[in-house]
Formats: structure tokens, C-alpha cells, sequence
């Protein structure tokens, strides 16, 4: 089936991914005006990150061309967060299972370069990238992807249209890194807004 190469490229987003499991998330940040410094913006995250366990979920593909169904496992697990305000980053390692196959990773993720943060339901987001990847906006989907349970990103876009993203399992978790991390962008002297 040709959409599932496409949905591992969606997976090995460039810089950063983070799963979250499913749990009432504490109260969010405070911002810039309340005082809330770059260090104890950094721990925050790093604690968040560190708190996160393995997330499960199924994706469900739809090919519109062939009239196939396919659905595939996938974790992702997050350990050893390292969130460094000195140096704007976070560190991390990252053990993923997709179609089958492990993925370990030492990851580095850098605060600078990030000019925006959005987050998506992850759904509305392979949905977008592959009306860019098809080019032509009149030819019709060659397929849909279902997330069960749903599965929201966190996108970081960096200039030249290059992109990295954090995956979690339930939207006010994300909401709450995303305010997190747009905050520790500022303090770190960079520009960025959470679309």
C-alpha cells in the first residue's frame, strides 16, 4: 500500500517526538508576565517529558485507490529527559515500534530556530501533509488515516520548512508543553507564538 511509506515519514518527524499517556495533566505554566523563569520553565518540561511512559495507539489507513483497510501497532516511549536552560535544549531517548520495527535514539532537541509551534490533531495533520506531498489540489485523497486513540502533535516549524513535532495521547497535555516550551523559546531570546 503506498500511503503507509508516506505515514513513516509523518512518524519520523525531524527533531522531536514526545508520547504522552493518557492522565489529567497539572494546571498549565505560568507565562513571561507571572514571572516564571527560563530554568523553572525548563524543569517544568523536563519533569512533564520525564513523566510521560510509553503511549500505544493503532493507526487505521483507508486507501482510496485499491479500497484496502490496514491498521498497524505503534509506542513510542520517552527516557532519560534532559532539559538544559543554558543551552536551550532537551535531551532525550526515544524507543519507538512501528510496523514492526524498533527505533532507539539519543535525541537533541534545540530551542533555537523554532519560529512557531502548532498543535494538531495528528489526524488533520497527515491530512495537510499529504495535500502538500500530492501537489496538484484538484486530485482527489488517495487516503485517510484514524488514530485510536486519537493522537495529538505538537509541531516546532523552523525555517526552510523543516519541522520537528512531540506526540501525545490527549489535547490539554499537549496544550500545556506547547505553552511550556513557547515560553522557554522566549526566554532563551528566540520568537515564537503557538499557532
Amino acid at each position: 500500500m503506498k500511503a503507509l511509506p508516506v505515514l513513516v515519514l509523518i512518524f519520523g518527524l525531524a527533531a522531536f517526538s514526545v508520547a504522552c499517556a493518557q492522565q489529567a495533566a497539572p494546571p498549565p505554566p505560568r507565562l513571561a508576565g507571572n514571572g516564571q523563569s527560563l530554568a523553572a520553565t525548563m524543569r517544568l518540561i523536563q519533569h512533564d517529558l520525564s513523566a510521560l511512559g510509553k503511549v500505544s495507539f493503532r493507526m487505521h489507513v483507508h486507501d482510496y485507490e485499491d479500497g484496502t483497510d490496514s491498521a498497524d501497532q505503534y509506542s513510542t516511549e520517552f527516557s532519560k529527559v534532559a532539559a538544559d536552560a543554558r543551552s536551550c535544549t532537551i535531551k532525550y531517548h526515544r524507543r519507538r515500534v512501528l510496523h514492526g520495527s524498533v527505533l532507539d535514539d539519543d535525541l537533541t532537541f534545540s530551542l533555537r530556530g523554532v519560529q512557531s509551534l502548532t498543535v494538531w490533531p495528528w489526524k488533520q495533520y497527515a491530512a495537510e501533509q499529504h495535500e502538500k506531498d500530492k501537489g496538484d489540489p484538484d486530485e482527489k485523497p488517495t487516503w485517510s488515516a484514524q488514530f485510536d486513540p486519537p493522537m495529538f502533535l505538537v509541531v516546532a516549524h523552523r525555517a526552510g520548512d523543516r519541522e520537528g513535532g512531540f506526540e501525545f495521547a490527549d489535547k490539554r497535555t499537549a496544550n500545556r508543553v506547547a505553552t511550556a516550551l513557547t515560553h522557554a523559546i522566549q526566554l532563551c531570546g528566540y520568537n515564537a507564538g503557538v499557532r
